[in-house]
């Protein structure tokens, strides 16, 4: 009978399989191998090959090699959809968190913003006052463009101008 060499590289992990699976009568990990695929065959190979005969049982082989797949490819496809859908529900709920948090920023005018976070970094908001709608005016440049910068130790608001970088109280 007539037999060919084949040659493939196995990683780590089947190699230590394979030196699990060694016999005391395997010479080496490729007869190891040889015995292993041989048996996986269903192939006896005490009597020659016959190719007929084999084929019932290639046939076998594939269907249950087919069911086994098909059988790993759903559990991977229910374990995907499961954290897929899990994903949804926490994009949800990130999405309502920052449907809220938008809906707070929104309410807030710059004087509010200012007075909920006195450490707060200043806004380039142009401030005006309310009661008169003027903005306040730089005693350094006369400039109306300033912005918040917090208050001083009497409690009244600081800004700095934008336009000379000095900043005032008003």
């Amino acid at each position: 009978m007539a037999s060919r060499i084949f040659s493939i590289r196995l990683d780590d992990r089947v190699v230590e399989a394979l030196e699990a699976l060694q016999l005391p009568d395997d010479d080496s990990l490729n007869t190891t191998l040889k015995r292993f695929v041989i048996e996986g065959l269903g192939i006896d190979v005490s009597t020659p090959v016959n190719i007929v005969n084999n084929d019932e049982r290639l046939k076998e082989l594939v269907d249950n090699k087919t069911a086994y797949l098909a059988d790993a490819m759903n559990e991977v496809k229910d374990s995907l959809e499961a954290e897929i859908e899990a994903l949804k529900q926490s994009l949800k709920k990130e999405i309502k968190a920052l449907k809220a948090l938008r809906a707070r920023v929104d309410d807030l005018t710059p004087a509010t913003a200012v007075s909920a976070s006195p450490t707060a970094m200043p806004t380039a908001v142009n401030y005006t006052d309310k009661a008169t709608n003027t903005r306040p005016t730089c005693p350094h440049c006369k400039s109306t463009i300033s912005i918040g910068n917090g208050k001083d130790r009497h409690g009244l608001s600081r800004y700095k101008c934008k336009n000379c970088g000095k900043t005032f109280s008003e």
